[in-house]
Order: C-alpha cells, then structure tokens, then sequence
C-alpha cells in the first residue's frame, strides 16, 4: 500500500514540476521549457505571483515528505 502510494506522489511530483516550470516560463518570458532546465529556468524567474510562490513551497513540502516516505519504506 505504501509503495502505491509513494508510486502515485513520484508521478504528481512530476506533473506539478512541469506545471509550477511552464507557469515560471511564462512568467519569466522563456520559452520551449525541458524538465532538464528546470535549474536554469528557476534562477531566472523574476515577477511571480504569491500563488506560484505558493505553490512552490508546498511543492517542496511535498517532496520532502515523499523523500521521507521513501526512506522508511526501503
């Protein structure tokens, strides 16, 4: 049940990465963003909302909590 789990928080991990990285594309007028450019991309945002800010913090809460998970599993 737990790896199940921990299968399904890898996979919105993923999907809310490629979001929160397209909405700072958008924000910091970059185009054509790869997962292998997340780095760069988050070094070059500029003007983002709260909401975004928002969001990344509880991103990272996420995978915090799913690196944590993993852990006691394995």
């Amino acid at each position: 049940m737990a790896k199940i789990f921990l299968q399904f928080l890898t996979k919105l991990l993923t999907v809310l990465d490629q979001i929160l990285c397209e909405e700072s594309a958008e924000k910091s007028n970059i185009i054509g963003v790869r997962m292998n450019r997340v780095y760069h991309v988050r070094k070059q945002m500029v003007c983002m909302t709260s909401a975004v800010l928002q969001a990344k913090v509880a991103f990272m809460k996420l995978r915090l909590f799913s690196s944590r998970l993993s852990k006691l599993i394995n």
